[in-house]
């Protein structure tokens, strides 16, 4: 995401724990902070300042792990987004979740966005991800101009889940 929108001439500061990354986008012209979002709610406002845009794309996404690395990237980093972004002059809030927030265990075709989340949660990766997405929508009712994507899938340059190598 970051390089597509440098591509399209946005000024762009990237965040993220993973400095090998970070080097990386430097190198391509993006300005990189190496910032863990779920550890210092201070941070991530100092981070926010300036900026008339966030895009919220940090999580942990795997099928297993530690229950509590999941409430970190995926719960408390939205949360602690989510608090910056309503105590500073950033306009737009894009919260980047998962459609495995509504998977029921069967088949489902042409949900539309209102869907609702599924019954009961597959794994911590689904469980967290949604409660991040409860985060936003709470937020969203006190006033946050946000917008929740779905996307499915996730891949490109530098993936190291979907296409390794």
């Amino acid at each position: 995401m970051a390089r597509e929108l440098h591509r399209l001439r946005y000024k762009v500061l990237a965040t993220g724990r993973d400095t090998r990354k970070g080097r990386g986008l430097e190198k391509a012209g993006i300005a990189f902070h190496h910032c863990d979002l779920s550890v210092n709610p201070t941070n991530v406002l100092r981070l926010s300042e300036g900026c008339d845009a966030v895009a919220h794309a940090a999580a942990l996404s795997a099928p297993w792990g530690r229950r509590a690395a999941f409430l970190d990237s995926n719960v408390r980093a939205t949360g602690h987004t989510v608090r910056a972004r309503e105590n500073s002059h950033v306009r737009r809030l894009v919260h980047v979740c998962s459609p495995s927030v509504i998977f029921d265990f069967a088949e489902q075709s042409a949900l539309k966005e209102d869907a609702l989340f599924g019954a009961r949660p597959a794994n911590d990766y689904r469980a967290t991800k949604r409660d991040a997405e409860q985060i936003i929508a709470g937020a969203v009712r006190r006033g946050l101009d946000a917008v929740v994507l779905r996307p499915k899938a996730l891949f490109g340059p530098g993936d190291t889940t979907l296409l390794r190598g």
